[in-house]
């Protein structure tokens, strides 16, 4: 008992470093992002880095996205740490959930974009 309570801790522990290492990736590829897009407009090095510019923007949404799954996860290793019977329950209810807003459009499509 001892042993998985220290296991749900360690990966607790480890769930939320690598949430907090992918947002921070995020924040630093959008700052880059941010720094090429300010350029002026017609200027020939922003139409150099601008793919650069995009490279930057995927790899940030990516990073976000994985961030963001990871801080999901962190609910059923609470509820592991406090009753470890019900981390499956969780689990399974975090899951559905994920993967019943599969089928909805992108954000951007719903705004009109």
């Amino acid at each position: 008992d001892e042993l998985l309570h220290f296991s749900l801790q360690a990966l607790l522990l480890m769930t939320v470093f690598a949430s907090f290492v992918c947002s921070a990736m995020a924040m630093r590829h959008y700052g880059n992002t941010t720094f090429i897009m300010s350029m002026p407009v017609s200027s020939p090095e922003r139409a150099a880095f601008t793919g650069a510019a995009v490279t930057h923007v995927h790899r940030a949404g990516l990073l976000y996205s994985w961030g963001l799954r990871l801080f999901l996860m962190v609910a059923p290793v609470v509820v592991g740490i406090l009753h470890p019977l019900a981390m499956p329950v969780v689990t399974v209810l975090l899951l559905v959930a994920l993967l019943s807003r599969r089928h909805l459009p992108p954000p951007w499509r719903q705004l009109g974009v």
